[in-house]
């Protein structure tokens, strides 16, 4: 059998179908699992062992145009996983014998925000994305994560490692870089852990402003690709994270993740699965106040990230790292 599996991006929900690929994989043994996403986002899949090739969208391509790399292809399905019109338009251009969907359950995540406005929608049956992803060839969907299989980068560790992620795409998702200095502070000087931090050129001042001062902090961000910084992530103990795409990376390598949610909310679908703590303040009446966060807040104050203390953080870090080191 030969499937295509559609998502184009972003990076973290890209991660998140490698849930679905492995269970593909698992069920299908002897299928040719073939992907479809942007080019920038194809590094991160190009080795994983349940995917048998990878089409890659470049800048400005239209869907017609990459639609003839699948000229000489026949499929005996097509999983949609983006559900976006570019995916709905290739799914058709392409020659399957089925295509499938996935469910995004958008007028539910919309009732979250507006509840008055779409009071009538009912509620979902399934707690996660990547759930609604498997329902559409299995309904187990117990245990099923996302999972990346990489090298660790051959570099020399001192002392054990944490991972810090202090961005995200939107900034009202972004926990307030004095409180990630102040949680590194806690971690080096009563941890004895070193401390990585990862990101993208964009997140480089909070980065530094950050790292400052320290001497056990390596800063990575703006320094490795996608697969590079999967590549040192894999040698973390332990993420603390934002809820952004490098969330879900760590997820996907086995590392147990304290996750900062502010904006967003479980009933989204995009809640981390695996070894996880997740820190948010349930009590606002504002949460949530948009699907995917947001450049401002709507109201002013930040107090969904601002509130959630250092202390709060570093009690989490302990706890997993005790769970960690008991296994």
């Amino acid at each position: 059998m030969k499937f295509l599996v559609i998502r184009f991006s972003s990076l973290g929900d890209i991660i998140m179908t490698t849930a679905f690929l492995k269970a593909l994989k698992d069920k299908y043994k002897n299928a040719q699992i073939y992907y479809a996403t942007k080019s920038e986002f194809a590094e991160i899949l190009e080795h994983q062992p349940f995917i048998d090739g990878l089409f890659a969208l470049k800048k400005n391509m239209s869907i017609t145009s990459f639609a003839k790399e699948f000229a000489n292809d026949r499929f005996d399905c097509v999983f949609d996983l983006h559900k976006n019109p570019r995916s709905i338009a290739l799914s058709y251009l392409v020659k399957t014998k089925e295509i499938k969907r996935v469910n995004k359950h958008i007028l539910y995540r919309q009732k979250l925000i507006h509840e008055r406005l779409f009071w009538f929608i009912k509620d979902r049956t399934t707690n996660y994305n990547i759930d609604d992803q498997l329902a559409l060839i299995t309904d187990d969907f117990k245990d099923k994560k996302p999972v990346l299989y990489v090298k660790k980068a051959d570099i020399t560790l001192k002392n054990p490692a944490v991972g810090i992620a202090p961005g995200a795409k939107w900034k009202t998702k972004i926990w307030p870089k004095e409180h990630f200095r102040h949680l590194i502070d806690m971690i080096v000087n009563n941890l004895g852990y070193d401390v990585f931090i990862f990101g993208s050129k964009d997140e480089l001042d909070i980065a530094n402003y950050i790292k400052k001062g320290y001497k056990n902090v390596m800063n990575f961000a703006g320094e490795l690709s996608i697969q590079e910084t999967a590549e040192h992530m894999a040698h973390c103990s332990l993420v603390i994270s934002n809820d952004s795409a490098l969330m879900h990376l760590a997820v996907a390598l086995d590392i147990p993740v304290v996750a900062l949610f502010g904006p967003t909310v479980k009933e989204f679908g995009f809640y981390p699965k695996g070894k996880s703590v997740v820190l948010e303040k349930k009590d606002l009446s504002c949460r949530p106040c948009s699907l995917h966060g947001s450049d401002n807040c709507p109201i002013g104050t930040h107090q969904c990230m601002k509130d959630i203390t250092p202390d709060e953080v570093f009690e989490s870090i302990k706890y997993l790292l005790e769970v960690k080191n008991d296994e």
